[in-house]
Order: C-alpha cells, then sequence, then structure tokens
C-alpha cells in the first residue's frame, strides 16, 4: 500500500480519534458544570432555608419585644395628656386630689415658666423629687400590679396631674381634646373624631 492509499485512512483515524477525545473533554466539563451548579443550587436552597428560619427567630424576637411593652398612660402626640388607662390609674390614687393639694405649694418654683417648661417641672418632680407617704405608695404599687405598669409609669400620671394644676394656676391652656392639633403624617395612627367643614 501507498501512501496515497492509507493517508486519507490515517488522516479519518486521526480526525475521529480527536472527536473521542474532545467529546470526553467535553463530556467531563459538562458534568463539572453541572455538579457545580447543582451544588450552588444546593448552597441557595440552604441559605433560602437559613433565612427562613433567621426571619422566624426575628419574628420571635419581635413578638417577645412587644409582650414587654406596657400599655401607654399618656397619648404620644402633642400636646400629651392622659389616656384612657391614665385616667383610670390617676382615679385609682387619687393623683389629681394630691396634685390639687400639691400644686400651691410650688408655685413659686413655677413663675415665669410657659406650659412646656411647667411640663417638664413636673415629670422631673414626680420622677425625683416626690416623697410619697406609705399610703400614697401603696397605692401607686398596687395601681401598677393592677394595671401591668412599672411604678414610674405610675408616678408619670402623678406628673401629668400635676402639671394640669400648675398651669390652671399659672392661667395657661391644659391641654384637651379642643386643643389637638390637625393631623399630620406623624400622628395619622392615632384615632381622631373628624368633623365636616361647615
Amino acid at each position: 500500500m501507498t501512501v496515497a492509499e492509507w493517508a486519507p485512512a490515517v488522516i479519518a483515524i486521526a480526525g475521529v480519534s480527536t472527536g473521542v477525545v474532545v467529546f470526553i473533554n467535553l463530556r467531563r466539563d459538562i458534568r463539572k458544570e453541572i455538579r457545580a451548579e447543582s451544588e450552588w443550587k444546593g448552597k441557595v436552597n440552604a441559605d433560602i432555608g437559613n433565612f427562613q428560619e433567621f426571619m422566624a427567630e426575628v419574628r420571635a424576637d419581635i413578638k417577645r419585644i412587644f409582650l414587654r411593652l406596657e400599655p401607654e398612660v399618656a397619648s404620644r402626640r402633642s400636646p400629651l395628656r392622659l389616656t384612657d388607662l391614665g385616667k383610670k390609674v390617676s382615679a385609682e390614687i387619687e393623683a389629681a386630689a394630691w396634685a390639687a393639694r400639691t400644686a400651691p405649694t410650688l408655685t413659686g418654683r413655677i413663675d415665669g415658666m410657659e406650659a412646656y417648661d411647667i411640663q417638664e417641672f413636673s415629670f422631673i418632680y414626680a420622677d425625683d423629687e416626690l416623697e410619697l407617704t406609705d399610703e400614697q405608695q401603696s397605692l401607686v404599687k398596687q395601681a401598677a400590679y393592677g394595671n401591668g405598669l412599672a411604678e414610674s409609669t405610675v408616678r408619670r400620671v402623678m406628673a401629668f396631674e400635676l402639671r394640669d394644676q400648675l398651669l390652671d394656676l399659672a392661667g395657661l391652656e391644659q391641654p384637651d381634646e379642643k386643643t389637638l392639633p390637625p393631623p399630620t403624617r406623624a400622628n395619622w395612627s392615632q384615632p381622631q373624631q373628624w368633623q365636616d367643614d361647615p
């Protein structure tokens, strides 16, 4: 056989061999890519599972935080005033009567103050200077326990009653439902009593 006769056969065999080698290498690469993609999908699925577990923990933590929050005795909108719970606590501890007796003894300390300063004075007085009798202390503790409040929160109710008495003695306007500001984005969450324009 001559070179001319067997050369095409060698070229054909070399071409087929090359094709087989390329196919085998491509097949390995494809398998590696498929395996890598499968591993990646597994990691993503594991991460999604971990994220879902994390979000479940966050939700549980938020619920625990909300359970620790005590009910509010005062509204958060300005002007600050007692909520229905605050009024109930005030009645239980006889805070209005206490404030009516105490306020006249403090008028010298609020001379020339504006309403906001009188409010701050009342809060500081109730937190730092107020000395309760044994009977008052007992009422405060009973109200705190009965309403699920901290003792300092019950004292804050006393501060609001004192503030209102001091504002009255100073001739300044006390906050009430008529002096509420118009609703703003900050206080939309609070219930409003809307009035139609005439």
